[in-house]
């Protein structure tokens, strides 16, 4: 009977990856073309604000309403997106207090109440002049739910003559339509970032939304339409946004340029 060949002793160590250098140079890639034009000065190519559908029907919205009306504030951002949302804010927040609206704001975030008081406090020191020439008062009460979309229904047994939402994502302004505005029935007026303003558009289209005001665009008009001219302060820091979006937005494309550039010449790398 043959004898079966020996097989070596011992197990093969597996081969070490080869650490790729890729990742962290993409990455320094996006950085630099987001960050490096912002701080050397370079030219802030925002283009000029788009007026797009929905931002008028929304400052319509806000503008009818009745002194003391109640209205519903759904705040969905914190200080994380407070970047772009308090440019948002800041204009529909002082038409509200301009029509002597009673707030009802409500927060699903645990930094959000704070947030929105902060937002709040800015508006009326800016408004401080009118307010003690005509000694208006407004009434907001500003509270924390936990427990995320799941509670949201619990708002649609309040009654109220509009709702706004500040929201930073599309999905907030969607649980809002889906679960509260088919029961109690309330106009909803969205003001959004302007990435979550393309999902949004077909509420806007359907009638769900009376009012859609999103991103720099949105500001912008929205502050022309309360008569006023947008602060320098304000403009510059829209147009630094856009354009920080902007030089992101080439760093990417320079990305996926010259990697398909290197792949072609190189040939298809193998790690392992």
């Amino acid at each position: 009977m043959m004898e079966e060949p020996t097989l070596a002793s011992g197990s093969v160590a597996p081969r070490q990856p080869h650490r790729s250098l890729w990742l962290p140079w993409i990455f320094l890639i996006l950085g630099v073309g987001v960050a490096a034009p912002l701080l050397i000065g370079w030219p802030l190519p925002a283009g000029k604000p788009m007026l797009w559908r929905g931002v008028a029907s929304g400052f319509d919205a806000v503008d009818r309403l009745a002194p003391n009306a109640r209205v519903q504030i759904l705040w969905a951002y914190d200080p994380a997106t407070a970047g772009e949302m308090d440019l948002l804010s800041a204009p529909v927040l002082r038409h509200l207090l301009d029509r002597g609206a009673t707030l009802r704001i409500v927060s699903l975030l645990p930094n959000g109440p704070a947030t929105a008081r902060r937002s709040l406090a800015n508006v009326e020191m800016q408004r401080l002049p009118d307010l003690s020439a005509i000694g208006m008062h407004h009434a907001f009460e500003v509270s924390f739910w936990p427990g995320g979309a799941t509670v949201l229904p619990l708002l649609a047994s309040e009654s109220a003559d509009l709702a706004v939402l500040f929201a930073a994502q599309s999905e907030d302004v969607q649980h809002w339509l889906e679960q509260i505005a088919p029961i109690n029935r309330v106009p909803v007026v969205a003001v959004t970032s302007a990435g979550a303003d393309p999902p949004l558009r077909a509420y806007l289209d359907s009638g769900q939304l009376v009012g859609l005001v999103s991103g720099y665009d949105g500001a912008y008009h929205y502050t022309e339409l309360l008569g006023e001219t947008p602060a320098p302060d304000d403009v510059r820091a829209m147009r630094s946004q856009v354009a920080g979006q902007d030089y992101g937005a080439l760093a990417i494309l320079a990305i996926i340029v010259l990697g398909n550039l290197i792949a072609l010449l190189t040939g298809r790398r193998h790690d392992g």
